[in-house]
């Protein structure tokens, strides 16, 4: 049996499209949310029963993370992550199976920057908070 670790867990963005994606330093976990719309295709001829049909579908995340000072091509000047700016996103997980080797697993898609909050607490580090819109397609695991 396999399962996932967060603590391998990893969050790469590419802006430009054509380099590698780098992964964000300091990154303390991702979350990801899947849906489709289910319009109400009910008919006179339905027997009672509300009858539904594949909608379209649709993806956003979000990533969380403490601010680390070296960063500076994700939230330097001019910052990666701005609002409205369009990026490949790499959401990592790790699979670690009784022993080696280890297998990656990752979601992968276009999507907007719909949000990047700075967060500063007196008791604590600076962290942020990345929000993501999907574009296009959203690419599952393979293994």
């Amino acid at each position: 049996m396999a399962r996932l670790a967060g603590k391998g867990g990893i969050i790469k963005v590419d802006n430009d499209g054509g380099g590698a994606a780098a992964a964000i330093l300091g990154a303390t976990g991702w979350s990801l949310n899947i849906a489709a719309e289910t319009p109400e295709g009910t008919g006179l001829d339905s027997g009672g029963d509300k009858a539904f049909l594949a909608g379209l579908s649709n993806w956003d995340g979000t990533a969380d993370g403490h601010w680390e000072a070296t960063e500076t091509d994700t939230v330097g000047a001019p910052p990666l992550l701005a609002v409205g700016t369009r990026i490949e996103v790499e959401l990592w997980g790790r699979v670690y199976a009784a022993g080696p080797p280890e297998l990656n697993t990752s979601y992968k898609g276009d999507a907007l920057v719909s949000g990047f909050n700075p967060k500063v607490d007196v008791a604590g580090g600076v962290d942020w908070t990345l929000s993501f819109q999907g574009t296009e397609t959203l690419t599952y695991p393979t293994s």
